[in-house]
């Protein structure tokens, strides 16, 4: 009698630890810092992954962003028609290269947040997949049922 009054203290604090993760505070964590939300869940490999590609993106953009300001900056004060045209190239270059950076970015974050609150909810989510064979059993029967409703 004791032992199952131990037992369901035990399950209860089981219980609770598993609802003290939040999907939510992973969400934040993720938005806040790239790869916190990771970490929080216990997916190190991703959270580094998820770190360096956004630290990544984060430093291209930057970059191409000063390289569009330089020559927004060049074009308009240039007033030598061939150099300008040149300038103006270089500038539109940089700030596609700036969008398509910014784009890569935006993704990249809400794919780290998604990922993060999903990773989150499914935490303590325990499966067993690996089959259960019996060595005695002499036939094997697989059934398959389909249900459509509509």
């Amino acid at each position: 009698m004791a032992s199952s009054v131990s037992l369901s203290a035990q399950d209860s604090l089981v219980i609770e630890k598993r609802k003290s993760h939040s999907p939510t505070g992973a969400l934040l964590r993720s938005l806040v810092i790239p790869g916190w939300g990771q970490l929080y869940n216990d997916k190190y490999i991703k959270a580094g992954l998820i770190a360096g590609l956004e630290s990544f993106l984060i430093y291209q953009t930057a970059y191409y962003w000063d390289k569009t300001s330089t020559y927004e900056d060049l074009y308009t004060s240039d007033t030598n028609s061939v150099t300008r045209l040149d300038k103006f190239l270089q500038y539109d270059r940089y700030r596609d290269l700036r969008n398509q950076h910014i784009w890569f970015l935006g993704i990249t974050v809400v794919f780290s947040i998604f990922d993060a609150y999903v990773d989150a909810h499914l935490k303590n989510f325990d499966v067993d997949i690996t089959p259960d064979f019996d060595e005695n059993r002499q036939d094997l029967t697989l059934w398959l049922n389909l249900s459509l409703h509509y």
